[in-house]
């Protein structure tokens, strides 16, 4: 390793508040479930917001480890495109080597846990907007009913068939 000590370890920060990002989404992840679960519409709201925030700064962090790994590669004169975490450790010391596939590693187990967290809100989603689309439906069905007392508050006449109210009378 030459004068890029200092771009590793950048790129080292990068990845560690990567990971804890990650981390912060999977929890979120976890909350949005829970909102979901008990129908608190003001949970998945407020899960929402923070959601797009955090991946925002996600998507902050990627664009600044792209820029990391386009400095490496001009520094060691090679393609960028072609410069992964794995061909950049192979370029590094036995120690800092070791220290990029673990984070390496930490990264693709959180991001992992959060597809599958995703995976399972959408079916959430899916199954409770099944739910939801079968309760109106119901609801939709349900016939008219004729109130007992008019505006003026006196008792209305109900028509045959009515309610048991109605019939006993």
């Amino acid at each position: 390793m030459t004068g890029d000590h200092t771009t590793t370890a950048a790129l080292f920060k990068v990845l560690d508040h990567e990971h804890h990002s990650l981390e912060a989404l999977l929890a979120l992840l976890n909350q949005e479930q829970e909102a979901i679960r008990t129908l608190s519409f003001d949970g998945v709201t407020a899960v929402t917001h923070a959601k797009f925030k955090l991946l925002e700064e996600i998507r902050t962090l990627e664009d600044h480890r792209a820029t990391l790994v386009k400095q490496l590669a001009a520094d060691w004169a090679v393609e960028a495109g072609g410069l992964t975490l794995r061909a950049i450790a192979e370029r590094l010391n036995a120690q800092e080597s070791a220290e990029l596939r673990r984070r390496q590693g930490q990264l693709q187990e959180t991001l992992l846990a959060v597809r599958h967290a995703g995976t399972f809100i959408g079916s959430l989603l899916t199954n409770s907007l099944a739910l939801m689309n079968e309760c109106l439906s119901a609801w939709r069905r349900v016939p008219a009913v004729v109130p007992l007392y008019s505006p003026s508050g006196s008792l209305q006449a109900v028509t045959a068939g009515g309610s048991l109210l109605a019939r006993k009378g």
